[in-house]
């Protein structure tokens, strides 16, 4: 009876252990992915100039500069970051030395039906990222998985003068902060994209993203000294203007990366569209979104690459770091003139690697190869060679 009553005993201790190794593992959560992201406006195309002032008081054909504004928000809608810049102005330099000279309506510029900026293929990269022009960075910086995302409202104004509106589209953004804030967060909560991603998945409307149609402007806008955004729809006697937003978290944002939408890897379209009444004029800006994370390092290497040492039981070492992931041994490979090493040790606290062989090594040269793996899966590798010679 005493034995039945003991094996009883460890057999409800065992249930009891495993039911307690079961939980913690449920609750053993792997750190969400991260990574770094870079998103350009690369350029424009004017596929029709817009209805312009009747007598070109600000230039030959169309002038337009470009306001880009940028929420970084977390998933309870708050928001981390706000920032917004605009461009100088674009097209005839006739009388404006500050402008850049854009488009070929003149010697001195000016945009027409036609005209790219500041290439012939706008949707590429071209040169470096400037601050006052295209190509001009929208934002830099990293996106979590489930955490973070983004959202990046790019306009196009034709510039004539008056800044009426301009000011109180920047107010717009201000007063909205929050329902944009809400906006993004239900991206970031939301469902993944389904099946092969389009432009849409990643180009939302106004609506969309919290924004309401900017106030009714006048019937009159058009061809009157006023700066005003391209992109205006007829609304009950006057016009709306509808903006389109990019919005971006961890998934959306390596969906973009991973495939061609028509113009190149990570390149979209966003078009801003007037309606017919008042001339029609479209244009269409292309934006890029590349991933710009570093991979591990992977330094210090012992033995020195490359020197000739007589031990044949060599402390064999390196440095192997991340910037963003704490490595752990399980993230990195160890080889010896091209056999697998699982037996070395990985130090999470110095980020150093450290083994040594249990028998001699041959004299002569050897290989030894490490490779590291992040929690975004990029990848580093080093290999280097050290010779043992008789002492």
């Amino acid at each position: 009876m005493k034995r039945i009553g003991v094996l009883v005993a460890v057999m409800v201790a065992a249930v009891v252990l495993a039911s307690a190794v079961a939980l913690a593992a449920t609750n053993v959560q792997s750190s969400p992915k991260q990574a770094k992201f870079r998103v350009t406006l690369n350029g424009f195309a004017v596929n029709q100039e817009t209805w312009d002032h009747a007598l070109e008081v600000d230039g030959k054909r169309d002038e337009v500069f470009i306001r880009y504004d940028t929420r970084l928000v977390n998933n309870e809608a708050t928001t981390l970051l706000a920032s917004h810049d605009r461009t100088k102005v674009m097209g005839d330099t006739n009388g404006f030395t500050d402008r850049v000279q854009a488009g070929s309506a003149s010697s001195l510029g000016g945009l027409k039906t036609g005209d790219t900026f500041p290439t012939s293929t706008p949707w590429q990269l071209s040169g470096s990222i400037m601050f006052d022009r295209p190509p001009i960075k929208l934002f830099e910086g990293p996106l979590t998985e489930g955490k973070t995302g983004v959202a990046i409202t790019p306009t196009i104004w034709e510039w004539d003068g008056g800044t009426d509106i301009f000011n109180s589209w920047g107010q717009l953004i201000v007063d909205n902060g929050p329902e944009i804030a809400q906006a993004v967060a239900n991206f970031i909560n939301g469902p993944s994209v389904p099946g092969t991603p389009t432009n849409g998945d990643f180009i939302k409307t106004n609506l969309e993203t919290g924004l309401p149609a900017l106030f009714e402007l006048a019937s009159g806008i058009t061809g009157q000294a006023k700066d005003r955004p391209i992109g205006l729809t007829p609304d009950e006697g006057g016009y709306n203007f509808n903006s389109k937003s990019l919005i971006l978290t961890y998934e959306t944002a390596t969906l973009a990366t991973q495939n061609d939408f028509g113009k190149g890897r990570g390149v979209l379209a966003i078009d801003f569209q007037d309606s017919a009444d008042i001339g029609g004029g479209q244009y269409t800006a292309y934006i890029q979104i590349v991933r710009v994370d570093e991979p591990p390092t992977i330094t210090s290497l012992r033995p020195t690459p490359g020197s000739q040492i007589t031990d044949r039981t060599p402390a064999i070492g390196a440095t192997v770091r991340d910037a963003k992931t704490e490595l752990a041994k399980s993230n990195i490979s160890l080889s010896v003139d091209g056999q697998n090493i699982t037996t070395f040790a990985y130090n999470r606290d110095t980020d150093r690697l450290a083994y040594i062989p249990n028998s001699n090594l041959s004299l002569g040269q050897h290989t030894v190869r490490v490779t590291a793996r992040d929690a975004s899966s990029l990848t580093k590798s080093t290999r280097w060679s050290f010779k043992i010679v008789q002492l």
